[in-house]
């Protein structure tokens, strides 16, 4: 309980301030430069982050640095066990980056706000033709835009943090894979912890490792049933060395100190 007092007592004003420009970002981003939007929204997450005392940690973060400076638009994999990912993400990308939302999150408060503000995508994943319809507007967005996308290719969050990940959808790649893009994969562990409110824990590890880059010269030619299972079994290994972290992290009980 006092996690959420706490929260609520640093966050709802700046919450509050923040909505209608949102708002406004979301109804008309072409108005505003993608920096000018993804900034604001960088900063309002980096607040919520600090709020909850979230302890974040990137492993191997140089990767993500190479791949944005060769200027060029990517796909980033990762796997899915919060709502809180992508925000995550979000808050350690020097850069802006939109993501691949389902659509069941245009309804959340400020979550839906802020996928529309960064010109993200709805995908229904009940709706095959509609989905068709995502990846092939994400196709053409990484082939002429500068703006790379993350995706979560489980299609839903992993409801068990301490079981592998879920099998990625292959469907998810086809945009990289037609555009010729590059993939970022990289794995999270820690975020399913942060919202639930039955916890007296002081910081909330979450930890991000940059996995691998893979470039069109290494999966050209695959069938994307073929390259999923590749991503994800480097997902996983990732998410078992962040698993090690975490064990080490608790044993020292840094996050029962004030």
């Amino acid at each position: 309980m006092c996690k959420w007092i706490r929260v609520i007592f640093l966050m709802v004003p700046s919450l509050i301030r923040a909505y209608f420009p949102l708002r406004r970002y979301a109804k008309h981003p072409e108005r505003y430069s993608i920096e000018e939007r993804y900034f604001f929204l960088q900063r309002l997450i980096q607040k919520v982050l600090k709020a909850f005392r979230v302890d974040l940690k990137v492993y191997e973060a140089e990767r993500l640095e190479n791949l944005w400076k060769e200027d060029v638009p990517f796909l980033w994999i990762c796997n899915h066990l919060s709502d809180l990912d992508p925000l995550i993400l979000i808050a350690i990308s020097k850069k802006p980056i939109s993501v691949v939302a389902k659509k069941e999150t245009r309804r959340y408060p400020f979550i839906g706000l802020a996928v529309q503000a960064l010109d993200g995508y709805f995908l229904d994943r009940e709706d095959l033709r509609s989905s068709l319809r995502v990846i092939r507007s994400l196709e053409k967005r990484l082939e002429t835009g500068k703006v790379p996308y993350v995706i979560f290719p489980e299609g839903t969050r992993q409801k068990n943090a301490e079981e592998a990940p879920l099998d990625f959808h292959p469907g998810s790649f086809k945009a990289a894979t037609l555009s010729k893009r590059p993939l970022l994969i990289s794995s999270i562990y820690g975020t399913f912890r942060v919202f639930p409110k039955d916890t007296s824990w002081k910081h909330y590890p979450v930890q991000v490792k940059i996995i691998d880059v893979i470039k069109d010269d290494v999966y050209g030619g695959m069938e994307t049933p073929e390259l999923a299972k590749i991503v994800k079994e480097k997902v996983e290994t990732g998410v078992n060395f962040l698993k090690e972290k975490d064990v080490n992290y608790l044993q020292n009980k840094k996050h029962l100190r004030r």
